[in-house]
């Protein structure tokens, strides 16, 4: 767990939604990303290769999807109660959407080390 690293295809999919980022301490919110550019809401233009170690995605554990969509899909609520690959290797290409727009954490990032749990900051 130590050596992995953070992959562009674990991130691609909360970016049409602002994914949430702390790169060394401060926090941005993302809105596109190219082989080695992150551009950010704030107008920052962050080179990725150079940081891609640094940055950590602000997401919810996968175990809050019940409080997120509960009213959406009894099939996604059942995600949270699995691990394996963050619970959710059969959902719906529907089911990742929703999931990415709720900055939901679908693939065990926090788990890994790789993203930070929302609920661990200072609100």
């Amino acid at each position: 767990m130590k050596n992995e690293k953070l992959k562009l295809e674990e991130i691609v999919g909360y970016l049409p939604f602002w994914l949430n980022v702390n790169l060394f301490g401060r926090d941005y919110e993302l809105t596109g990303i190219t082989h080695e550019t992150m551009y950010t809401k704030q107008g920052a233009v962050l080179n990725y290769s150079s940081k891609e170690n640094e940055i950590k995605p602000i997401l919810h554990p996968l175990k809050e999807i019940q409080t997120h969509i509960h009213k959406f899909s009894d099939k996604l609520c059942t995600y949270g109660s699995n691990d394996k690959f963050g619970g959710i290797d059969s959902a719906s290409p529907e089911d990742y959407q929703l999931m990415y727009k709720l900055h939901l954490d679908v693939y065990n990032l926090i788990g890994r080390g790789l993203a930070i749990d929302i609920n661990t900051l200072n609100k």
